[in-house]
């Protein structure tokens, strides 16, 4: 067997029985950083630790695993929100992220969320009785955080955009005929 060269990566099991691969990979800031990949077999770890060099060479920066969605929504709001929207719009994200985010998924992992655990997230919303308007302006805040997400190389994909909005019933509209439309401005006249 031969020995790994510079910046390959190492493998070993640890004492908890879970496998772990360690790599020497740029982080968001584009400083190098060690990352710890584990996974419950030496085949999945070897899988991850391939994943990981292939977007090591292909100049991809590796997401911080530990950020929580909460996290990076007050990072967001602070960073890239307030200084781009106007005032009221900012608040109005605010209260979004403080009433219905953070508490539904803030303490979940930024890097790991998944489109599941967002559609998961606005049904429930959804069973609350919120109107689906709302719903779907919750999805369109957190879409355009993760977005963001996904340009400072925080996450791969953007869950939101992939869950579904809710469907919003379209109401029928019944205008006036001309001739009650007459006695209308009559009566108002």
């Amino acid at each position: 067997m031969t020995r790994r060269g510079a910046n390959e990566g190492t493998i070993r099991l640890r004492p908890d029985g879970r496998w772990e691969a360690r790599v020497l990979v740029t982080g968001p800031t584009g400083r190098k950083v060690r990352r710890s990949l584990l996974a419950r077999t030496r085949k999945e770890v070897q899988g991850k630790l391939a994943d990981a060099l292939r977007a090591e060479a292909d100049g991809l920066p590796h997401p911080d695993e530990r950020l929580t969605v909460a996290a990076f929504l007050d990072q967001w709001l602070r960073d890239s929100a307030m200084p781009t929207v106007r005032p009221k719009t900012f608040q109005s994200y605010v209260g979004i992220v403080r009433v219905h985010l953070a508490p539904g998924l803030g303490h979940l992992h930024l890097a790991r969320l998944t489109p599941q655990q967002v559609q998961a997230f606005l049904n429930a919303k959804s069973r609350e009785h919120l109107a689906p308007r709302t719903v779907a302006y919750i999805r369109a805040v957190l879409r355009q955080a993760l977005n963001q997400a996904e340009r400072w190389g925080l996450v791969t994909r953007n869950a939101a955009r992939l869950a579904e909005p809710p469907r919003v019933p379209r109401r029928e509209v019944n205008p006036l005929s001309p001739d009650q439309a007459r006695e209308f401005l009559d009566a108002i006249h």
